[in-house]
């Protein structure tokens, strides 16, 4: 199963989840497949590589912004996160056109080419943080529409 996420911007507690599935995805590619029972307690509870439930490949759509440093508005100063969060796993920053971006109210990530290059990623299943955000929303609704989960 190919598996894309939406998301506004890396997020240090998401981000560890992305690597190890693709982690994942990486090592299921490259074994062999197995042909025998698919009862998943003869494997130990891991799936078969002929189970449409294993991910095969994971991508990351990102609305807001990438992992560089941030302003934090309340602090007053600038600030990054001193762990890696744009590793391990393939993603893609999609141009975001609000005149006012950020999470912080509904118009601030308007991504016109966000349901176009999704599709052309042709994911199984579309998991999408947040849903109170134009782009979002519109995602929600047309990736449903054209039949993606």
């Amino acid at each position: 199963m190919r598996l894309a996420f939406i998301v506004s911007h890396p997020i240090q507690y998401y981000v560890p989840v992305y690597r190890e599935l693709a982690k994942l995805a990486r090592q299921r590619t490259t074994e062999p497949r197995d042909h025998g029972t698919t009862d998943l307690k003869d494997k130990g509870g891991i799936r078969h590589a002929d189970d449409p439930a294993r991910i095969s490949a994971l991508k990351v759509f990102y609305t807001w912004r990438d992992a560089g440093p941030a302003r934090d508005v309340k602090f007053g100063r600038e600030f990054a996160w001193d762990i890696p969060l744009m590793e391990g796993y393939d993603f893609e920053v999609v141009p975001n056109t609000s005149t006012d971006p950020g999470t912080h109210h509904r118009k601030g990530l308007i991504n016109p080419d966000l349901v176009p290059r999704v599709k052309a990623w042709k994911p199984d299943a579309v998991h999408i943080t947040g849903y109170n955000y134009v782009s979002h929303g519109q995602a929600i609704k047309k990736l449903s529409n054209a039949g993606i989960p």
